[in-house]
């Protein structure tokens, strides 16, 4: 009985080096392979760069995303040896298609939001200006907007009294995950945006910081099929990736209590880290997108 346990051991550590290491193995087996092994692979293989290359390239449309996977698709079958003579091959496919849309589908999410983030603020455009504005309203909804350039904005976070300036680096798509952050997780939000008003020099900068966290969350993204594959492949789910690295790095601040903001740097390095490690694991790995309170050490 030893013996057998002991073997069966080695053939399950044998399996998992064997898939690690990018091997399929016998033309047909994609069908044993979760969806995130199939993307790890295709993602990592020599063999589908091209492949790769198309399904990271975004489609016009959602709605035609499913039809520009499936030639994608047969040519990593027949890269692969596989045919509709091999075995399981319905179920391969069927695998395969499963894993490239699901490629698709995230290239497409991550061309929208770089669209924002190449999109320079344009305090002549109505649309940015409105949603500025409603981002005031939603974050200090008892307290009216003195004017549209205000000292009063250096209460969210900016650094000077307008704050389109501070968008330069990062178009609007820090402005738009600010809007969404407040609006998705209101107490969350509000409790970061208080904290860091309250403590002055010995916290982050809220507005700020929540740019920075825009930009580092699309990065986090392109490595994290299956933060998505759980919550959607949607600008909501993005909001929920961007809420996970702000309220990490805001709960790292409260444990640790830094002298003052010097300490950034550091502290969202490692908080990167942290939710970095968390997302890029497998789909029924131990992360979650945060819960919308006050965190455990302010509400105590």
């Amino acid at each position: 009985m030893v013996w057998y346990a002991v073997a069966g051991a080695a053939c399950l550590v044998g399996a998992a080096w064997y898939y690690a290491k990018g091997y399929i193995g016998p033309a047909g087996s994609f069908h044993h392979l979760p969806t995130l092994e199939i993307i790890k692979y295709i993602e990592t293989s020599e063999s589908h760069k091209g492949a790769k290359k198309l399904l990271w390239t975004a489609s016009a449309s959602e709605a035609t995303a499913a039809k520009e996977v499936d030639p994608v698709v047969d040519d990593i079958l027949a890269t692969e040896g596989i045919n509709a003579t091999s075995p399981h091959f319905s179920s391969a496919r069927a695998a395969v298609h499963a894993a490239a849309l699901n490629i698709k589908h995230l290239s497409n999410l991550i061309a929208s939001l770089e669209a924002r983030r190449v999109t320079a603020y344009d305090r002549a455009n109505a649309d940015h200006e409105r949603e500025l504005l409603r981002l005031w309203s939603v974050m200090v909804p008892e307290t009216p907007l003195p004017s549209r350039v205000s000292s009063a904005w250096e209460r969210l976070g900016f650094q000077g009294f307008d704050p389109a300036t501070d968008f330069r680096g990062g178009g609007v798509l820090g402005l738009d995950c600010l809007l969404a952050f407040a609006e998705q997780y209101p107490k969350l939000s509000h409790a970061i945006a208080t904290k860091a008003h309250d403590e002055g020099v010995q916290w982050f900068s809220y507005a700020i910081t929540g740019i920075n966290v825009a930009f580092e969350a699309l990065k986090l993204a392109r490595g994290s099929p299956a933060f998505f594959m759980r919550y959607g492949f949607t600008h909501e789910a993005f909001v929920d990736l961007f809420a996970l690295v702000f309220s990490t790095l805001h709960r790292r601040w409260l444990t640790d209590r830094p002298p003052n903001v010097m300490s950034f740097g550091q502290y969202f390095a490692v908080t990167l880290d942290e939710v970095r490690a968390a997302v890029t694991g497998s789909a029924d790995g131990e992360f979650a997108r945060p819960v919308d309170a006050a965190p455990e050490a302010e509400a105590a």
